[in-house]
Order: C-alpha cells, then sequence, then structure tokens
C-alpha cells in the first residue's frame, strides 16, 4: 500500500486545502493528471492501462473521510473504469491543477454529465494523483456529495 493512502485522509485534504492559492510550480509537473483525465474521457480502459502502475491503488473515501472503496491492482481499477462510464456515458472531467510535488499531484476535478431528467449538472472534488515518474501508483478520491445545476443562457 502506498505511503499517502496510509496517512489519515482529512491530513490530505489539509495539504491540498493549503495548495488551492499556489499553482504548481511546473505545468509539466501536473501532465500525468491530465492525460489520466484525458484518457478517462474516452471511456476506453485500454486507454487509462498504460498510465497505471500494475499495482496501482485507488481509495474512493466518503464524505466522512472514510475508505469507501479500495481498489487494489490495475485490473480492478480499469474494472472500475468500465463500470462507471457505463452507468455515466455522459460524465466528462476537466481538472485544475493545484500543486505537485515530486511524487504525487493534487488536482480539483471538476465532472460535467447529464442526468436521468436531461439536466446538465457539475460537480467538482479534490482528487490526488501518487506517482512514480509517468505510472500513477495510486488515486485518492474524495467525492462531492451533492450536483449542482448547470446554467444555461
Amino acid at each position: 500500500m502506498s505511503i499517502g493512502i496510509r496517512i489519515f485522509p482529512l491530513a490530505l485534504f489539509v495539504v491540498v486545502a493549503g495548495c488551492a492559492s499556489r499553482p504548481a510550480t511546473q505545468p509539466a509537473d501536473c501532465e500525468i493528471a491530465q492525460r489520466y483525465i484525458t484518457a478517462s474521457n474516452t471511456s476506453n480502459a485500454a486507454l487509462i492501462a498504460p498510465h497505471l502502475a500494475d499495482d496501482v491503488t485507488a481509495v474512493f473515501l466518503a464524505e466522512n473521510g472514510k475508505a469507501h472503496s479500495v481498489l487494489e491492482g490495475k485490473k480492478d481499477v480499469l474494472e472500475a473504469v468500465r463500470t462507471y462510464t457505463a452507468q455515466c456515458p455522459s460524465c466528462r472531467s476537466t481538472i485544475r491543477c493545484l500543486h505537485a510535488t515530486t511524487n504525487a499531484t493534487y488536482v480539483i476535478e471538476d465532472v460535467v454529465f447529464t442526468d436521468q431528467d436531461g439536466i446538465e449538472r457539475h460537480q467538482s472534488a479534490p482528487l490526488i494523483f501518487e506517482r512514480d515518474g509517468d505510472s500513477i501508483e495510486a488515486i485518492v478520491y474524495y467525492p462531492s456529495p451533492d450536483a449542482a445545476d448547470t446554467e444555461t443562457p
């Protein structure tokens, strides 16, 4: 299990909050997160796979900061991606890179989707990528409890 995942989840988000006003020092530091999100938006797990380490861990936290689900290994993470994209084919993400260190990238993911009533909605949530070079070793996601209507002109 990755070092960051053993850290108390609240501490992760204190770090993210502290970085919110500081952009990454180098745009290249955020590229791996952007490549992952771009691949995710294709809904094609085969395009996502090259960005993930074989032993990748994905932690999805609940609103209370406790792990809601933990996925271990590329196979399980890609299966979750397939399930997610099947359940939400309209979902498209962009990211705002907050801060990047040698081993981690801290972003806010903005998701736009159309709900079952045809209303376009959006939500934002912190997302942390731990990495080793160009491979993502861990993903920590703190979901947004609310989705908001997107205003139309």
